[in-house]
């Protein structure tokens, strides 16, 4: 990219954030208007769907209600239920509505996010009205929303605003709401290692492991053990959470009736996955060094995700995967930059058609 076209992309990135944001806002409410509406839904119900009910119980538990907290509740892991308790009871709003307006902010942040930390506003568009999956899961109150948002500010900080001690603490926070941050951690530690930063690589692990030590010591002495949600998730998964690669998807079609279109749907993702961790390599033949940085990023984050997924075993590594792919979403979009459209006109009949295909989502979970 020569300096006039990077000025350019610069510009446009500068003048189109406030549309993506907007967009992924858009699209959002439309699948919680689309869903209550369609379904006979009250708003209530529609913020218990799915992992919902668990999050709202254990965030209830948080603020010292726990009538509606089971032992399967306790299998969510801490972050999410704890950020919707304290918004709860900053703002002294219902729960759901809590989960609703944590998703909205993270949604049009992370799409502003991942055009900056990339420096592609393609990327930013697609992360906007990309993918059905995770349109969906972050219309409801499920946790992949502030996941991505603290994933990717963490990043940013760490990597281009020179603050890697409040990046891994950011990216601490991330790994309290899912596991699977740890990988953008890693690509974010290798990244800063390869602009031979050491010493910010060291206060950015400072500032992840400390963050991690809290937050383990504080659920457990709330929870009675902080290990729980392991144990509860092997016995959801009949003790096998994690398989040979690939053994997920190859055997679930096989042993269980499964529509052909879901096999199809979830085979497709998972080439497109396969041919974004094949993308990497050529990020690494560049000769620029910030360039390099994000292909080190990039590479470990979307690599070591797409290994942890292809483990998953039992039912849930192929039903599920159209989920658990979304924590590397921004690298895997990233990668596959060259085949993203430029125009919004084209993002828009995009965003549309994830909306129709969240919203028959809905009618089959």
């Amino acid at each position: 990219m020569t300096k006039r076209e990077y000025s350019v992309e610069v510009n446009r990135r500068h003048a189109e954030w406030p549309a993506q944001a907007g967009t992924a806002l858009l699209l959002r409410f439309a699948v919680i208007v689309a869903g209550c509406r369609i379904f006979h839904l009250s708003l209530e119900r529609f913020t218990t769907a799915r992992d919902a009910t668990s999050y709202m119980a254990q965030a209830r538990a948080m603020t010292g209600d726990y009538s509606r907290l089971v032992e399967f509740d306790r299998r969510v892991f801490p972050g999410y239920p704890a950020l919707i308790a304290l918004t709860h009871s900053i703002l002294h709003i219902p729960f759901g509505i809590a989960g609703l307006l944590l998703n909205g902010f993270s949604v049009a942040l992370s799409a502003v996010l991942a055009a900056y930390l990339f420096r592609d506003r393609r990327v930013g568009w697609a992360m906007a009205v990309l993918t059905p999956a995770y349109l969906l899961y972050s219309a409801i109150p499920d946790s992949e929303a502030t996941l991505l948002v603290f994933t990717l500010a963490g990043l940013l900080l760490a990597l281009d605003r020179n603050r890697p001690w409040v990046g891994g603490i950011l990216l601490g926070i991330a790994c309290c709401i899912r596991p699977p941050a740890i990988f953008a951690a890693l690509g974010g530690i290798l990244a800063l290692m390869d602009r031979q930063n050491r010493a910010s690589g060291a206060r950015f692990v400072a500032g992840l492991v400390l963050t991690g030590l809290c937050a383990f010591v504080s659920y457990h002495a709330w929870s009675g053990n902080a290990l729980l949600s392991l144990n509860l998730y092997k016995g959801a998964y009949s003790g096998r959470i994690f398989d040979w690669p690939f053994s997920s998807l190859l055997l679930t079609p096989w042993r269980y009736p499964v529509p052909l279109w879901k096999t199809m749907y979830t085979w497709f993702l998972a080439g497109v996955t396969i041919l974004g961790c094949c993308a990497v390599w050529f990020e690494f033949q560049t000769q620029d060094s910030n360039s390099k940085a994000l292909g080190r990023l990039a590479g470990v984050w979307l690599w070591a995700n797409t290994l942890f997924v292809l483990c998953i075993g039992h039912i849930w590594g192929f039903h599920e995967f159209h989920r658990f792919m979304i924590p590397a979403l921004p690298p895997l979009l990233w990668v596959l930059r060259r085949y993203l459209p430029d125009r919004v006109r084209i993002w828009a009949g995009i965003g549309f058609l994830s909306f129709i295909l969240a919203t028959f989502g809905m009618r089959i979970q």
